[in-house]
């Protein structure tokens, strides 16, 4: 018999084709072949219905043990379908015989639908099924022509052209061995079969579901890996409540490891360098892929709890297929939790306030000692520039924290500051004093060591020829600044007295004072360490050409002092003060206690013994000195200097012996002290003025101060002064004269 599709001739026996593989049509027993029930049929070609182990093995992580138990099941369900299949007793007669259509029921091919899914790709075998159909012959495989190329073949040897072409099924290129192909006849449409009595439908069937598994198996195990981010998303926070900042992150490494198990990428399957090189090529192309994913958070500042995020992805899936990769991520809403509450903190709590320097020129110095990150002491400032200097006691300023330390910054520290300024009193400056009792008994030892160091250092220029006494502490005189935008408070001197000897014939023994000076004195005993300018005053010795550091006359010292500080009051005290008011003028001889004469006295006598000495002739002596009386000049003008209110003038008698010269007489010399005052401590001050002021003859070309005419000499000098001053004599000059 021949093949109904391809024409090839095939034994009596045969069920298949062994050319094209068709079943062969053979003729039938007229009976009709009952069609047997099938519940199976319907349980595996349920409509629309997917397999559940298909639509597990889709998702990545169970890719593999999906896709083998997928297809185990569905190999095991078309084994147990085929075999409830009943297997009917078939003759199969030698000639094809026509069963009517009407005999066999139709019945419409169930619609299997098959999911559309995306599978990762599983580098693994592909699994191979060949079922196996119990009781079903086997196709032989159709014989093909010897290898090689032979030379006699002609295609067109048996063609003719008069045959008619069969009008359906396939000729054969090779027509088989003993003659040419049968032409295939016409044959005639018979009735419909029923495709659930034909055993080649359960065929069929098993071969979809085995297509199907096949499908299922190339997605998964064939196809590309889809990853879902969100999987990997890591957010974690920093910061406190209200100020917490999100810092959110894809966890790339157990990304990478995911994929690396996946692709069975390890190094236990390396055998020979190419393959590293393969593996390396994988590895860059997947970290390649993780370059391109990033993902932001919005918003990520100034969080607090119950704040909700927004968390985006951002990747090249381009990049990613390069090794069947798929990145997708899908906008995702977080919940801020976690942050710790802020901590209060009172930041002048740990803040040490002081205040240096002078009252007046006071500053303020800041020392933090809390705990906290967030604060220092350069985290603090005085408010307003006119309280950064120039404080004084009892000023009060504000001090505040630095702008910059705002809330913000605070919260960053886990800090909330429950004040940012706080006011403080001044205090604790030292005092520019205004008053001498202000300084300390150690303060005034300081100051009165650095007064005697100067003293010293005085008296060490002063002439070896005069007697020098032990200075003594005899007063002060304190000037405070009336206005306290004076760069000097205030100017302290304290006074020191000293007996300066007089020198024989030249100087009558007198009192130097002498002014230490201070300024900017205060209450506070380290200030004063260094504050000294040395003895003022310049004054000459009277009867010299010496000069000494200080006062010979203590009036003219006090009005030297305040007249010099216009813009400040003056203090004295300690004794000092008695010459800080006007002398009592001296109105006659009584007025001058007695030693002060005597004292004046001493002084001129010893004037007119160094006369002597300087101007007679050797061969003439002196002797017999002594006080003769004295006269007493009043001012007529009560306006006149308080110096020039009153003189003194003194005569000093000798008896003069010149034996060559023919001399022996008696000289009378008047001495003059332009400045006689009482002071309020009752003491007398004679400023002497000038030697004797009149000449008269001992002998022809020999010359002496004085006059040899005691009467003479009164009228002198009762006359001298008439026109502005009233003269007095004294009782004993009354008497002298006669």
């Amino acid at each position: 018999m021949f093949c109904t599709n391809c024409g090839k001739q095939l034994p009596d026996t045969a069920v298949f084709c062994t050319n094209c593989g068709n079943p062969v049509k053979k003729p039938v027993a007229p009976n009709p072949i009952p069609v047997p029930s099938i519940p199976v049929a319907e349980e595996v070609l349920q409509p629309k219905e997917t397999i559940p182990a298909v639509e597990e093995a889709i998702q990545p992580q169970n890719a593999i043990p999906v896709a083998e138990e997928a297809a185990a099941v569905a190999a095991q369900e078309v084994e147990n379908v085929i075999s409830d299949i009943p297997q009917p007793q078939i003759e199969v007669p030698e000639a094809p015989v026509e069963i009517p259509a009407e005999t066999i029921p139709q019945a419409e091919m169930p619609q299997v639908e098959i999911p559309s899914v995306a599978a990762p790709v599983i580098e693994t075998a592909q699994t191979e099924f060949n079922a196996q159909i119990p009781g079903i012959p086997q196709p032989e495989a159709a014989p093909y022509p010897a290898a090689g190329f032979d030379p006699n073949y002609d295609p067109n040897a048996n063609y003719n052209p008069q045959q008619p072409v069969a009008q359906q099924g396939f000729v054969p290129p090779y027509p088989p061995q003993g003659g040419d192909a049968p032409v295939k006849q016409k044959k005639e449409k018979g009735p419909k079969k029923s495709i659930f009595k034909n055993k080649f439908f359960y065929i069929g069937l098993a071969a979809a579901v085995l297509v199907i598994v096949g499908v299922v198996l190339f997605l998964v195990l064939g196809g590309t890996t889809t990853y879902d981010l969100k999987d990997y998303v890591k957010v974690e926070y920093d910061g406190y409540e209200g100020n917490g900042e999100a810092y959110v992150s894809i966890d790339k490494s157990a990304l990478q490891d995911k994929i690396y198990e996946d692709k069975k990428i390890t190094l236990d399957d390396i055998s020979s360098l190419s393959g590293y090189a393969k593996m390396l090529k994988k590895a860059s192309e997947i970290d390649e892929a993780l370059s391109t994913i990033h993902v932001y958070a919005d918003p990520k500042m100034n969080l607090k709890n119950g704040d909700e995020i927004t968390v985006t992805f951002e990747f090249d899936n381009d990049v990613a297929k390069k090794q069947k990769l798929k990145f997708i991520g899908e906008e995702q809403k977080i919940t801020v939790e976690g942050l710790p509450e802020l901590m209060e903190l009172d930041p002048f709590a740990g803040l040490t306030v002081t205040f240096e320097g002078i009252s007046g020129d006071g500053t303020a110095r800041f020392e933090y000692s809390g705990t906290d990150d967030l604060l220092n002491e350069y985290s603090f400032d005085i408010e307003g520039d006119a309280q950064q200097y120039y404080l004084k006691n009892g000023d009060e300023i504000t001090v505040v924290v630095e702008s910059y330390y705002d809330d913000e910054t605070a919260a960053y520290y886990g800090l909330k500051l429950t004040k940012r300024e706080q006011k403080y009193t001044v205090s604790g400056l030292s005092e520019y004093i205004s008053e001498f009792s202000q300084i300390s008994a150690s303060g005034m030892e300081i100051l009165r060591g650095h007064a005697e160091e100067d003293l010293n250092d005085a008296l060490d220029d002063v002439d070896s020829a005069y007697t020098m006494g032990t200075p003594e502490y005899c007063g002060y005189a304190l000037g405070v600044a009336n206005s306290e935008d004076e760069y000097t408070r205030n100017y302290l001197y304290l006074i020191y007295k000293a007996k300066v000897g007089g020198v024989a014939g030249k100087t009558m023994p007198t009192t130097l004072y002498m002014p230490v000076k201070f300024d900017n004195v205060t209450n506070d005993d380290e200030l004063n360490e260094s504050y000294s300018y040395g003895v003022k005053g310049y004054e000459r010795l009277i009867g010299s050409s010496d000069y000494f550091s200080g006062y010979f006359d203590p009036y003219a010292m006090v009005k030297e002092i305040y007249e010099s500080y216009s813009e400040y009051t003056f203090t004295f005290g300690d004794g000092i003060e008695a010459y800080n008011t006007d002398p009592v003028s001296v109105t006659s001889l009584s007025d001058i206690p007695q030693e002060t004469l005597t004292a004046a006295y001493d002084y001129v006598i010893e004037r007119a013994k160094q006369y002597v000495k300087d101007h007679y002739l050797t061969t003439t002596t002196a002797s017999e000195f002594a006080g003769v009386g004295e006269y007493v000049y009043v001012s007529n003008d009560a306006s006149a200097d308080i110096k020039d209110r009153a003189i003194l003038v003194t005569v000093v008698k000798m008896k003069v012996v010149d034996e060559e010269k023919g001399v022996n007489t008696v000289v009378y010399m008047p001495f003059e002290f332009d400045g006689i005052l009482k002071t309020n401590d009752g003491v007398y001050h004679l400023s002497y003025g000038s030697d004797v002021f009149s000449n008269d003859m001992l002998a022809e070309d020999y010359e002496t101060a004085g006059m040899l005419d005691l009467k003479q000499l009164d009228t002198l000098l009762k006359s001298a002064l008439a026109d502005t001053y009233s003269c007095t004599p004294s009782e004993t000059m009354k008497k002298a004269v006669g």
